[in-house]
């Protein structure tokens, strides 16, 4: 099981510090345009600015993405350190992010796909759009696949699993048959004794 803690800690910390950055580079493109003009003569982006709907979910969903990433970082270093909030704290970001995804399409598939077809239609903007397309829909899709298995493998039953401590020396079944065990620590307390 030791193995399987530390490659959800890796998977969670490197998971989240990819959506902590690329929120707060989203909302830094937003909020202050000048830091990267070049990225705002694009017509997608100028839907950002120009589209009240598209402004606000993209500002709100990207600064609870930062808040989001910086939990599933927290879970991760949680499970690295064997921290049973990390399960509970991993399973509420994972359930963010979820939500986070969701609304995302929906935005996506009203505001931004339906420019972008148009686009494609256009020779000058035919490959920019389609790889747009292209990112977008894979944006949708795979994006909640880390929170999924997260979510899966930090459940309380999986998660005990994750956090049992390793036995000290092998331990034998018990049934009927078997002698009763020697309690050693009180044969040490009477060896100390005397």
């Amino acid at each position: 099981m030791l193995w399987k803690r530390w490659a959800l800690a890796l998977v969670s910390v490197g998971f989240g510090f990819l959506v902590a950055t690329g929120s707060a580079f989203e909302v830094a493109n937003l909020l202050i345009p000048s830091l990267f003009p070049e990225a705002q003569d694009h017509p997608i982006m100028r839907l950002h600015h120009t589209e009240s709907v598209v402004f606000a979910w993209t500002l709100a969903s990207n600064l609870v993405g930062v808040v989001a990433g910086g939990a599933l970082v927290a879970t991760g270093i949680g499970l690295g350190r064997r921290r049973a909030w990390s399960a509970r704290l991993g399973r509420a970001a994972a359930r963010v992010m979820f939500a986070l995804a969701g609304g995302g399409a929906v935005v996506c598939a009203i505001y931004l796909v339906p420019p972008l077809v148009g686009g494609v239609a256009d020779p000058a903007r035919r490959a920019e759009s389609l790889a747009l397309l292209v990112s977008i829909a894979a944006a949708t899709l795979f994006m909640p696949v880390v929170p999924v298995i997260l979510h899966r493998a930090l459940a309380p039953a999986r998660a005990a699993r994750l956090f049992a401590n390793k036995s000290r020396g092998p331990v034998l079944p018990m049934n009927e048959l078997s002698p009763p065990r020697l309690d050693l620590s009180s044969d040490r307390g009477v060896r100390a004794g005397h």
